[in-house]
């Protein structure tokens, strides 16, 4: 799979005019992906790790500082932080949900994207959207509410 062409086709599909540029990290070693496998508690798809063996992580310059980076898919150095931020909403209401949300995707409007291992423990996992607006903090809404299965995989993501 040449993932550097996926991400590179995906960020034209996004910004044709060419005004923005693309950042494209190195990619990850087998031991820091175990590492965070290890973290999290959670087995990363094949395709994910592959992916993340070509690039930790890409996205467009911020207007946050001059160095400062809007990372669409997270370096693994800031899953573990953007995953709790994400569940931070649920965790209250909806437990089993956010222990079982890998975030990987940032929108940085508060809603996030990433792997959901549901009850059906599939493999890959599913990806899903958590979108923050939809959510209303009662125990009572139903998780279709405010997270939709989005994807079956990260080619699906980058093909769209």
């Amino acid at each position: 799979m040449n993932w550097t062409q996926l991400i590179q086709d995906h960020h034209q599909r996004h910004h044709p005019h060419g005004h923005t540029k693309l950042i494209l990290r190195d990619g990850a070693s087998d031991a820091e992906l175990d590492a965070l496998s290890a973290t999290m508690g959670f087995q990363l798809p094949e395709e994910f790790r592959e992916l993340y063996r070509t690039h930790n992580g890409f996205g467009t310059p911020s207007s946050d500082g001059p160095n400062a980076v809007s990372w669409f898919f997270l370096p693994l150095s800031l899953i573990e932080e953007k995953t709790k931020d994400a569940t931070s909403w649920i965790q209250e209401t909806h437990p089993e949900i956010a222990r079982n949300f890998f975030v990987f995707m940032d929108y940085r409007c508060g809603d996030y994207s990433g792997y959901f291992k549901d009850k059906a423990d599939r493999n890959p996992p599913v990806i899903c959207t958590f979108e923050h607006e939809l959510y209303e903090f009662d125990a009572s809404q139903p998780a279709e509410d405010f997270l939709s299965y989005s994807w079956s995989s990260l080619i699906v993501i980058l093909e769209a």
